[in-house]
């Protein structure tokens, strides 16, 4: 496992310091510097959530428009590279995901999902992803209030799921990651699905979430959750739904413990290959 921070050079170093128990190794890029950190599979979650907790504590002494970006490499959570994506597949019925083609002229539908090639996470094949989209598919179905709905889609990767809502009859989606690659991907993808006025997307973390949502995806790490988690609370509007995914199916009693602690009543629990997506709705 691989987890990486860049940053301004001087902040960078301080975390370097702060960080040497984990042995980070330091890299200097053009404009802004890096930290490596390797963690063994089993001690991900753990080892995220001291490093995270210490990143935030001295990001709070950034001077304005200083941020850290974080990214993990995580494995066991890769998708199939965007160039062995040839053929166009369907996640759940009535959702095409086509690789995009610059050099072909693709027309935008109600009914597909044009993906540029990148490193974000996202691609519908992962059991995460493809449980939140068949949890996104039924509601597209049987919710009254879903083609009113403004969705929210934290940590949203290529985009994906924000996406995929817009084209099941969401009326807006706003899309947030603090990965600036993701961010950039997750553009491209906003641009080539011609879904400019509808879909807005963000670089940050919860600091960036202004608005309230009818729907809130959070597709992410179980440190990332347990961590942040309780701020979906604060942004789901009465009587919306939050779907919860990225945790293993040993984890998923401590997720909805969590969730239902905040209010949160768990309508829909589904489970892939040891995966597991929880749908919660807010009452209150």
């Amino acid at each position: 496992m691989e987890i990486s921070i860049s940053g301004p050079a001087d902040p960078i170093a301080k975390l370097h310091n702060i960080l040497k128990s984990f042995q980070p190794v330091f890299k200097q890029e053009k404009d802004r510097s890096r930290l490596i950190i390797h963690s063994e599979c089993t001690r991900l979650d753990q080892d995220l959530s001291i490093i995270s907790w210490r990143v935030r504590k001295l990001e709070k002494a950034l001077v304005p428009g200083e941020h850290f970006e974080f990214q993990v490499r995580n494995p066991s959570r890769c998708e199939p590279p965007y160039r062995e994506i040839v053929e166009p597949y369907q996640p759940v019925p009535g959702l095409t995901v086509r690789l995009f083609d610059p050099s072909v002229q693709q027309k935008t539908d109600d009914h597909t999902v044009l993906l540029a090639s990148g490193q974000a996470f996202g691609t519908g094949i992962h059991p995460t992803t493809g449980m939140c989209l068949k949890a996104l598919s039924r509601m597209a179905n049987y919710w009254n209030k879903f083609n009113q709905s403004s969705v929210l889609d934290f940590g949203c990767g290529t985009g994906l799921l924000a996406i995929a809502a817009l084209r099941f009859g969401a009326a807006r989606a706003v899309g947030v990651d603090i990965d600036h690659q993701a961010m950039l991907c997750a553009e491209k993808n906003r641009k080539i699905n011609s879904l400019d006025d509808r879909f807005e997307v963000v670089q940050g973390s919860w600091e960036k979430v202004c608005d309230s949502f009818d729907l809130v995806f959070f597709n992410t790490f179980p440190s990332l959750i347990l961590n942040t988690g309780q701020k979906i609370s604060l942004h789901l509007r009465k009587r919306g739904r939050a779907v919860i995914s990225g945790f293993g199916a040993d984890q998923s009693l401590v997720m909805e413990e969590f969730f239902s602690s905040m209010g949160l009543e768990p309508v829909e629990k589904n489970n892939q290959d040891g995966w597991v997506c929880l749908v919660f709705r807010k009452q209150l």
